[in-house]
């Protein structure tokens, strides 16, 4: 269809560019390091993350649980945690490391700044 794109969310996600464009991004393309703006992705987890924690340096992230049950930890709370189910949300600040765990597999939608994150090592 002219002006109407379909996407397959199972194998991309979503960069709207500081100019309001949408581009579809592959998961799989390295070229997604150089987006401006803001990152969406609706993803299935059904295990932790193979990192150690990530964080994003020049803004705000948001999560909301679709389905299933996650746990955010932050390194500003390392005795807490935060359950999220389905139909919960959260804010993690700006440059707040953090790790996600899959309680129970889990669809989600992120929404993160394009540039300048980092993730650790497990």
């Amino acid at each position: 269809m002219k002006n109407i794109i379909p996407v397959d969310v199972t194998n991309a996600f979503f960069n709207i560019s500081d100019t309001q464009k949408v581009s579809e991004c592959l998961f799989s393309d390295d070229t997604q390091k150089g987006f401006s703006g803001l990152n969406v992705g609706i993803i299935s987890m059904e295990t932790d993350p193979p990192h150690g924690g990530e964080v994003h340096f020049d803004g705000d992230e948001i999560i909301h649980v679709i389905s299933g049950v996650l746990k955010v930890v932050s390194d500003s709370n390392p005795n807490e945690s935060l359950r999220l189910s389905a139909g919960d949300s959260c804010i993690i600040k700006k440059a707040e490391w953090h790790k996600i765990y899959v309680i129970e597999k889990a669809k989600l939608i992120y929404i993160t700044p394009a540039k300048n994150n980092d993730h650790r090592a497990n």
